[in-house]
């Protein structure tokens, strides 16, 4: 059941996460041959409280990851998992402005931001599998390092979008959306890496599916350039019509 599920999953996501009709081009490794994808193990739990978010990783690896997407014509090369714990281990667990684990989840999230990157600078398709959602800040940075035209659909439930400042608990996990868009202030212990050049525009980001949103976070959004589709519009419209609709509202002319 699993592996038919990653297939299905996996098979939507490698031909390229950009519409049925609206898409342009598939994507290719460099040269418009067969691409490569680069699965990155990211097994970083730090940023909430429950353990079993790391375990993730191996699990694709035996419900049978590679195997899947050899079946769909790509080649696979698995980076391995990145030993967060370690890099965590070098910093502190201080709370700071707000962020618990701060400097820690910084130097592991620093960790991710290069290895995505540097598979990205190869031209391969970036499969990055955490872990808790205080790796999204990394994936979308890493990305972005590379693809100054990047644009990203956020599939969650949640918003991922406090800051230290409105985060009711104070979990990273919650926070990383806002900070891949450039919502923090410089000076974070551990994130001085992140810096405004590697930040995704709100207008390039959709959030598809929410359906918990902190009050914090409504006001948040409310006020940035983020499109959001909540579960309400799926149910109205389909999720075909919300699909295409938050593909337009971040790559407008479909050249990204």
């Amino acid at each position: 059941m699993m592996s038919s599920i990653m297939r299905r999953c996996l098979h939507s996501t490698i031909r390229g996460f950009s519409g049925r009709h609206f898409a342009t081009h598939q994507w290719h490794g460099r040269g418009k041959k067969p691409g490569t994808v680069s699965l990155v193990g990211a097994p970083l739990a730090g940023g909430q409280p429950i353990s079993g978010v790391e375990k993730a990783p191996q699990a694709m690896r035996d419900g049978g990851v590679a195997n899947i997407i050899g079946a769909l014509g790509w080649d696979f090369h698995d980076v391995g998992d990145l030993d967060v714990s370690g890099a965590m281990a070098a910093g502190s667990a201080e709370r700071v402005n707000g962020v618990k684990n701060c400097e820690k989840l910084g130097l592991a999230n620093k960790l991710i931001h290069n290895t995505v990157k540097g598979e990205a600078e190869k031209g391969n398709f970036v499969l990055t599998v955490g872990g808790d959602h205080s790796i999204g800040s990394a994936t979308l940075t890493g990305m972005k390092a590379v693809h100054d035209d990047l644009s990203v659909i956020w599939v969650d439930a949640h918003g991922d979008c406090n800051t230290g400042e409105s985060s009711p608990s104070g979990n990273y996990h919650g926070m990383s959306a806002a900070h891949a868009m450039g919502w923090f202030g410089p000076g974070l212990p551990g994130f001085e890496w992140l810096q405004k050049e590697v930040t995704v525009t709100d207008s390039r980001l959709a959030f598809l599916a929410l359906r918990d949103i902190d009050d914090n976070e409504k006001k948040l959004l409310r006020s940035s350039g983020v499109a959001v589709f909540t579960m309400y519009d799926i149910d109205r419209w389909g999720i075909g019509a919300v699909l295409d609709m938050a593909l337009r509202r971040g790559n407008p002319h479909g050249d990204r």
